[in-house]
């Protein structure tokens, strides 16, 4: 659609409407054939053994996963969504809606996937939560402010906590009200 509207390239788009005017300079596009100064390659466990994880081929359009960035960049990218200059508030609000609930037979306020998160109220708080591949975690707290990135070059590990574990873990002890094991629904 991004292409058809603008005829950019996904890419294209994504770099001159965002990336470049955010001052993202270490973000782009996942393009296996680009040399990336500092780029961590992604690992993981496969039959006890670490290998390269298996996300190392070239797709036309990458938007599910393939975003490169630093942590830099993404408290960049942090910003613009806490405090919107570029994007629409409404359009940006619109993604917190969640469109598929989820039903587990518990009670909670709200749980459910939004348009490219996991998003959960409780007690009226809105958090959003997505994990990414090769190890990356980003808890958004709407209401509170409260942001974690978590970045790691590993997709998982035997006996440790996962990439989207250690962001909660993080939100937990910055503020007490969050369970260091993220929101679950209650019996």
């Amino acid at each position: 659609i991004i292409e058809e509207v603008t005829g950019q390239s996904y890419a294209e788009f994504m770099e001159t409407t965002f990336f470049r005017p955010l001052g993202m300079d270490q973000t782009h596009l996942l393009d296996q054939r680009r040399i990336v100064p500092h780029l961590a390659q992604g690992y993981a466990w496969n039959d006890g053994e670490l290998q390269r994880n298996r996300r190392v081929w070239q797709f036309a359009l990458t938007s599910h996963f393939g975003v490169m960035s630093s942590l830099d960049d993404l408290i960049r990218w942090e910003a613009e969504l806490s405090d919107p200059k570029l994007i629409n508030r409404k359009a940006l609000e619109a993604t917190w809606e969640i469109q598929r609930p989820f039903d587990t037979g518990r009670q909670c306020d709200t749980w459910g996937y939004a348009r490219g998160w996991q998003v959960v109220v409780a007690n009226g708080r809105r958090i959003l939560n997505h994990g990414g591949y090769s190890g990356t975690a980003y808890i958004r707290d709407v209401d509170t402010g409260l942001s974690v990135i978590v970045l790691t070059n590993r997709e998982d590990t035997p006996n440790a906590l996962s990439p989207l574990s250690l962001g909660w873990e993080a939100a937990q002890a910055v503020d007490s009200t969050i369970p260091s094991d993220g929101y679950r629904c209650w019996e």
